[in-house]
């Protein structure tokens, strides 16, 4: 079986570099960007398939929503799980609707995420 490809985009490098290395060590191939410019062009640049976007959804450059609204013309097939440290006050101040995808609450566990990962991957 092929491996799956996942995109994560955080703009703390720190988080960006350790969970990147965590995915790869579960199997995954993966791809990274710091903020949400950059992972438009990974999303259009890239030439295999995406299966799973793991998304800060408050970052610098673009909004989640906004993200979300691009992968769905560019590449439909792409599960998207969106994360967030802000409470709930915030993202709706930053009108950010977290309806219809799955939503992890920083900080989370390597657990919690691995298997959010498998679940939306297994529902795909």
């Amino acid at each position: 079986m092929p491996r799956q490809t996942l995109m994560f985009v955080d703009d703390d490098e720190k988080i960006l570099s350790s969970i990147s290395s965590v995915l790869q060590k579960q199997g995954y191939r993966v791809l990274t960007a710091p903020n949400g410019p950059e992972a438009l062009m990974l999303v259009d640049q890239y030439q295999g398939p995406i299966d799973l976007v793991v998304s800060d959804i408050i970052m610098p450059g673009i909004k989640g929503n906004d993200l979300a609204l691009y992968l769905r013309n560019k590449r439909p097939e792409a599960k998207i799980i969106f994360m967030s440290g802000y409470g709930d006050d915030v993202l709706e101040e930053h009108e950010i609707d977290k309806e219809g995808f799955v939503f992890l609450h920083k900080p989370f566990s390597l657990d919690v995420l691995l298997e959010s990962i498998r679940t939306v991957l297994l529902n795909s």
